[in-house]
């Protein structure tokens, strides 16, 4: 496959990747805020955290 005129084609698959983790930490939070109300501030923002850690990559 020559893919040297399209899109560089580590740079499709680094953004899916973060897509795919976006998408990812978001099921995980909300499922994680769903849970004990002891835990929810701390997945709340843990998942902050993660979220502006995979939006810089």
């Amino acid at each position: 496959m020559y893919l040297s005129n399209t899109v560089p084609f580590g740079l499709m698959i680094k953004r899916l990747v973060g897509v795919l983790a976006v998408i990812a930490v978001l099921q995980v939070c909300a499922l994680a805020t769903k849970g004990s109300n002891t835990n929810k501030q701390v997945n709340v923002v843990v998942c902050i955290g993660l979220g502006i850690v995979l939006l810089r990559v």
